[in-house]
């Protein structure tokens, strides 16, 4: 393993300890771990000279100049900085870690374009039962009536941002112009079986399953479950698992 590889490694394991649970990995949304995590990455990326700021809905992010002066166009490279209940250790940091590592190893390369590193606060979706909360803010679709939403402890989405010190009067600053951004670009760990089939350690993913979530209710009409046969029944249960 090269020298970089293993360092991808060593801070993917001390992200991971960073965790609401003891027992395994949960780091849900603006809770006390990411202000840790916060800090460990914004240490390295200042090491690879990047300037860092953190926008308003806490996704951490440190730029790289272009060497060419004009308009900006900017590289994004980043993932995901929040976990899942009794997460993996890389689902999600690996790519911020990984893009990082891409910095080191430019040094000095002149580039025609900015980098942004990015971290971003939420992407599963856990604390406030909406995912993508700090995508949603880059891509300028964030819907500011989803800041009354609220977790399992009657926090709303706005106070949580307010208790972590950021302001939501500036969500509207984290989108990214369409116009400048050249692309993203996010290594990932395989969560299935492939890679590892094919013998393979790396794929590149060129297409994204799709996602529908519907709510379903059946009506059916009660009935003696001993004296009503069921040919004379309009079981709601047995409906649903027809469909």
């Amino acid at each position: 393993m090269t020298q970089i590889s293993e360092k991808v490694m060593r801070r993917c394991d001390i992200l991971a300890s960073y965790s609401e649970d003891a027992l395994g990995i949960t780091r849900r949304f603006l809770t006390p771990p990411v202000h840790d995590v916060h800090q460990a990455v914004e240490s390295w990326m200042a090491e690879v000279g990047l300037s860092v700021h953190v926008d308003a809905v806490g996704n951490i992010i440190g730029n790289r100049k272009s060497d060419v002066a004009g308009e900006r166009r900017v590289l994004l490279l980043g993932s995901h900085l929040d976990t899942v209940p009794n997460a993996g250790k890389y689902d999600g940091i690996l790519g911020v870690i990984v893009s990082l590592a891409v910095v080191e190893e430019l040094k000095d390369e002149a580039l025609p374009f900015d980098i942004d590193v990015i971290g971003f606060s939420e992407e599963e979706g856990v604390r406030f039962s909406m995912p993508f909360i700090g995508s949603r803010a880059v891509a300028g679709s964030f819907d500011l009536s989803n800041l009354e939403r609220t977790d399992g402890n009657g926090v709303s989405l706005r106070q949580a941002i307010h208790d972590f010190g950021l302001d939501v009067n500036k969500i509207s600053e984290a989108q990214y112009s369409q116009d400048e951004v050249m692309g993203y670009l996010e290594t990932h760990i395989e969560q299935g079986p492939v890679l590892e089939k094919l013998g393979i350690p790396v794929g590149i993913v060129d297409g994204i399953v799709g996602q529908s979530r519907l709510i379903l209710t059946f009506y059916g009409l009660a009935g003696h479950a001993g004296t009503v046969p069921m040919d004379q029944r309009r079981d709601a249960l047995v409906g649903a698992s027809k469909f």
